[in-house]
């Protein structure tokens, strides 16, 4: 008997799976917040060279401020200078006081590198880590690099609690990354100088991985396939909101400290769920843990108010589901069937992540409100992911997923080729990239947890999440080519991708498989029927099929 069946006895959205569902949105929320925190605690500021104060100066003018000199003291073609001090005193008395900065300019007045630290200007006005530590100039490396650093602990984030909670199960690894949250995250607010925030923020960003990636898990595996993908792609949208909520937050909260501090100690508030979040069956029955199965299977029927079929524990024990077997990432490889669909999703999560990472931090250099604009290209993420329901439900998995990467590589190179006098037309269509991109990565994530079986779902989806980490690392430093670069190599490669997707199976209509057997049996399906909507049945293979099946699992 599969799960699948069992469910739609019980009940596919029940109480028991609305309980479930809203216990994960809070958390997810968290994962957000935690991971794009970073757009406002290492936000750019203008700023420029400070200046000793000098008596002869400010005694003879007192109109002009200590900001107002700092300001005019820094060469305009070069912030990272300023002119000599004593010069600038002397060209002032020279001129009366009544000077322009392209006067001064044009002045041939000796420069030297800031000496005297920076003052920090900006219309909206924080304490971030480029301030506290004066990440500018010769240090302005360090942005790049901190942001990799965070995005590549999610690296090892995504392949550690990917293997913990296929090992130890789901709970587990959800649990765990939410106690490493708090505390690395409490420990980062804490940093007095930029090498202990690196390692700090590296340990966050391990940390933050398996926050979303189990509690996606946990909320597929319990919920029907009638309402499966519905609720990934309603779950993704709790993810956008949350990010355009922090926006709010840290309008409110300018100090990079107390942000990253009141995010962290929010995990506290997860305590409860020890007591009200129960392991996923589907793990439960791959280990051969089936009296806790019974037991949870009991309250299900009991909170969806149904009766528990007499023959389910008999069938699953007769069936060759349960394994005590250990399961590692070799196993998506080493078969040629497993290997090309493995690799080939996992470059589209590498892609999706590159773009969607990249145009996330990118949206806050647009001219304008910094949180105004994080608020919108946030924003745009829901009605991108709420198109996708109809769309998938009616067209099948790989085809929308190649459009919506073709519609964000496209406007990418679009907008990049744009002249600058024509910017909200480049904005516009950064925009509509990264309409495009969130779209895409919502799918690839309903995608995979249908392709890769239930023994290897989270080892899978963790290796695919490193992939996307790998993506958002490199993505800070690919913004830093000259010109219209970064955007047309953003383009060009999620046109790939998309191509490269048309060579994966059709999903749509098929049950979640829950052994490499059946996965593989369902990829070597895919040629011999329509695409997506039948399955080969043979003599000797389990019943996880049925004709309802076919009609509701989209």
């Amino acid at each position: 008997m599969h799960f699948d069946d069992v469910l739609r006895k019980l009940g596919q959205f029940g109480r028991y799976q609305k309980l479930q569902f809203l216990l994960i949105c809070f958390p997810v929320m968290i994962s957000s917040w935690v991971l794009f925190s970073m757009v406002f605690v290492i936000t750019d500021q203008q700023f420029y060279c400070n200046v000793p104060p000098s008596n002869d100066t400010f005694s003879l003018n007192r109109n002009i401020s200590h900001r107002s000199y700092a300001r005019m003291v820094t060469k305009t073609s070069n912030k990272c200078s300023q002119y000599l001090p004593s010069d600038v005193d002397q060209y002032l008395k020279d001129h009366d006081y009544n000077i322009s900065d392209k006067m001064l300019a044009n002045a041939n007045l000796s420069t030297i590198d800031c000496s005297y630290g920076y003052i920090y200007e900006d219309p909206n006005p924080r304490d971030t880590v480029i301030t506290e530590f004066n990440l500018v100039c010769d240090k302005r490396k360090f942005v790049s690099n901190i942001k990799a650093v965070f995005l590549g602990g999610r690296i090892f984030g995504c392949g550690l609690f990917g293997q913990l909670s296929d090992r130890f199960g789901r709970r587990f690894g959800f649990f765990m990354s939410l106690f490493c949250v708090l505390v690395t995250g409490c420990l980062v607010s804490l940093s007095n100088n930029v090498w202990m925030f690196i390692v700090l923020y590296f340990l966050q960003g391990v940390s933050q991985a398996g926050i979303y990636a189990c509690g996606f898990i946990i909320v597929m595996e319990i919920i029907g396939p009638k309402y499966r993908m519905m609720f990934g792609f309603i779950l993704h949208c709790v993810f956008s909101v949350a990010a355009i909520l922090l926006a709010a937050l840290s309008y409110f909260v300018r100090d990079w400290h107390h942000l990253v501090l009141i995010i962290s100690l929010i995990c506290l508030l997860f305590v409860p769920y020890w007591w009200f979040l129960p392991e996923s069956v589907r793990w439960l029955m791959t280990r051969k843990k089936f009296l806790q199965v019974n037991r949870i299977m009991k309250r299900i029927a009991k909170l969806n108010k149904c009766t528990l079929p007499e023959e389910f524990m008999t069938k699953i024990k007769e069936s060759d589901v349960g394994s005590t077997k250990t399961y590692t990432i070799v196993h998506l490889i080493n078969t040629w069937t497993m290997c090309k669909t493995s690799l080939n999703i996992w470059f589209a999560w590498l892609v999706n992540g590159l773009l969607y990472y990249g145009l996330s931090i990118n949206s806050v250099n647009f001219a304008g409100n910094t949180y105004l604009n994080f608020s919108l290209s946030a924003l745009v993420e829901i009605p991108a992911y709420l198109l996708c329901i109809p769309m998938l439900s009616k067209l099948g998995r790989k085809r929308i997923l190649c459009f919506f990467m073709f519609l964000g590589g496209i406007t990418c190179i679009a907008s990049s080729l744009m002249p600058p006098y024509l910017h909200w037309l480049k904005q516009t269509l950064a925009t509509v990239g990264k309409f495009g991109s969130t779209a895409a990565f919502g799918i690839v994530y309903i995608y995979s947890a249908e392709l890769f079986p239930t023994t290897v779902r989270n080892i899978a989806l963790g290796t695919a999440s490193i992939f996307a980490s790998i993506g958002g690392a490199i993505s800070p430093y690919i913004l830093e080519f000259p010109g219209p670069w970064p955007l047309i190599v953003l383009g060009l490669v999620s046109i790939l991708s998309g191509a490269l997707s048309l060579l994966l199976y059709e999903t749509k209509g098929k049950a979640m498989p829950d052994t490499i057997n059946e996965s593989t049996k369902y990829i070597r399906s895919e040629p011999c029927k329509e695409e997506g909507v039948k399955m080969i049945s043979k003599k000797n293979e389990k019943p996880n099929s049925s004709s309802d099946e076919q009609a509701d699992m989209t």
